[in-house]
């Protein structure tokens, strides 16, 4: 049985077949370049490229404002109204445009390196995206949905988060934390 959260992105998740830009259909791992042509902003693993110099992304936890946590911090697991299981999620950017950029977050068994959350997998608009005076942006309102049907299946497990972010220019930042999920 899979459980999980819908987004209310108004661009919603970037699948295979989903329609952008009024309606052309591309395949998630291309994305048009200026010319036109299919551009691929990842590689077979998006996590593996280097982030772009003076660039930064940070992972938080919040559901309306960005909250800084260190690695370890406890995120407390929450029951979705459809019956799945989360923590919250929020992220801040510096030195990349963040409109049209694709987000990327993955969850892992910190200890057996397991894939225990379903992919975060978004572009990005200006419905969830705060500008910050600094320049930098955030962005709230994420779930790191578990694939359990327990919440003793994910409870005392350290789970690393890694994120990445890749805007249309293809200006790159990305970043890791390891949370403690607990009750």
């Amino acid at each position: 049985m899979v459980v999980a959260c819908p987004s209310d992105d108004d661009a919603g998740a970037f699948d295979a077949g989903s329609t952008v830009d009024g309606g052309t259909s591309r395949d998630a791992s291309t994305t048009p370049d200026a010319s036109g042509r299919d551009a691929t902003p990842f590689d077979a693993d998006p996590l593996d490229a280097p982030a772009t110099s003076g660039t930064s992304l940070a992972i938080g936890t919040g559901i309306t404002a960005y909250e800084s946590i260190d690695d370890g911090a406890a995120l407390t697991l929450v029951m979705g109204p459809q019956g799945g299981y989360h923590v919250d999620v929020t992220f801040r950017a510096c030195g990349i445009v963040p409109m049209d950029a694709r987000l990327r977050v993955d969850g892992f068994d910190a200890e057996t390196g397991r894939e225990v959350a379903f992919e975060i997998d978004r572009i990005l608009t200006e419905r969830r995206v705060r500008l910050e005076e600094d320049g930098c942006w955030t962005r709230v309102g994420d779930l790191l949905v578990f694939d359990v049907l327990l919440p003793s299946e994910i409870v005392g497990r350290e789970v690393r988060v890694e994120a990445r972010v890749v805007a249309e220019d293809g200006t790159t930042a990305s970043t890791t934390r390891t949370i403690r999920v607990v009750e």
